[in-house]
């Protein structure tokens, strides 16, 4: 009978595991940032490609200008400032550095984040293919250097890049309503 009992929940966890995709991002803003200028660097990886962490931020870029009050630096502007200050992760600027890339692209604010693949342990080895991805950054205030606001948010999908748009839309319209 216990196993039995065992059997029945394992089904029902891998079940509901399969379509439960949404977890409610975590936002928590100190200032209103309306109608600032913002420019999202590259996030860091952790588990994936770096190429995705430059993915999520022009993702970001183009749904924040679209869904939201900001005005947002043009990625290819960022990318160059980048280079010229031979940036090689954005996870851990100096407040020098903050201040530097914030003051050359006339922004106000500036979105340092990460992008983390979470691991799956998968105790009945079967194929998951659902991938789980971590997202969280922060804004940082270039006059000030503090951290005026962050946004976290844990969520799982068929692949990467559906986890990618899930992420996106989900932040944008959050903050939207913040």
């Amino acid at each position: 009978m216990k196993i039995l009992y065992l059997i029945i929940t394992i089904f029902f966890v891998n079940f509901y595991g399969c379509f439960y995709n949404y977890y409610a991002p975590r936002i928590n803003m100190k200032e209103d940032i309306t109608n600032s200028r913002i420019a999202i660097l590259n996030f860091s990886t952790l588990g994936l490609k770096s190429i995705y962490g430059k993915i999520i931020a022009d993702r970001l870029s183009e749904s924040f200008y679209i869904n939201n009050n900001f005005a947002v630096v043009d990625r290819a502007l960022i990318n160059n400032s980048s280079k010229q200050q031979n940036l090689t992760s954005t996870e851990y600027l100096s407040s020098d550095q903050i201040k530097q890339i914030g003051f050359s692209l006339k922004a106000d604010y500036i979105i340092i984040g990460k992008i983390e693949k979470i691991q799956q342990n998968n105790i009945l080895n079967q194929k998951d293919e659902r991938v789980e991805l971590n997202l969280s950054f922060r804004f940082i205030s270039v006059k000030s250097n503090d951290i005026i606001g962050m946004v976290s948010y844990l969520c799982s999908d068929k692949d990467i890049n559906s986890a990618l748009s899930l992420a996106v839309r989900d932040i944008s319209v959050h903050l939207r309503n913040e």
